[in-house]
């Protein structure tokens, strides 16, 4: 069984269900990715806001907690990464656009 580095496959069998959710975006989301070594999602949505939340566990109970939001004028985004050393840094792409908007995590 051959997978991408970073890909987990699950069973067929596993059940999935809601743990916690969140209603942050104002439009659609377009873009979704998990920090490569911390509990933290970035979210990128049609509402041209990129979101950052902090995934907590603690035994059965999980929250999220919203560590920023920030916009990005006039534009339809469609991907969100975290990138650079220990991945302390996000960018978000646009459609019909060639540049690619930065931050530093808080």
């Amino acid at each position: 069984d051959l997978q991408p580095e970073g890909v987990r496959a699950f069973p067929r069998t596993l059940m999935c269900k809601t743990l916690v959710q969140v209603a942050a975006h104002a439009r659609w989301i377009t873009a979704l990715t998990l920090h490569p070594s911390a509990w933290l999602i970035a979210a990128a949505s049609e509402d041209a806001h990129v979101s950052i939340w902090a995934v907590s566990v603690a035994g059965e109970d999980i929250s999220a907690k919203n560590l920023a939001f920030w916009g990005v004028p006039d534009a339809h985004l469609c991907g969100v990464a975290f990138h650079g050393e220990g991945g302390k840094s996000v960018s978000a792409a646009a459609y019909d656009s060639n540049v690619l908007t930065t931050w530093a995590l808080p």
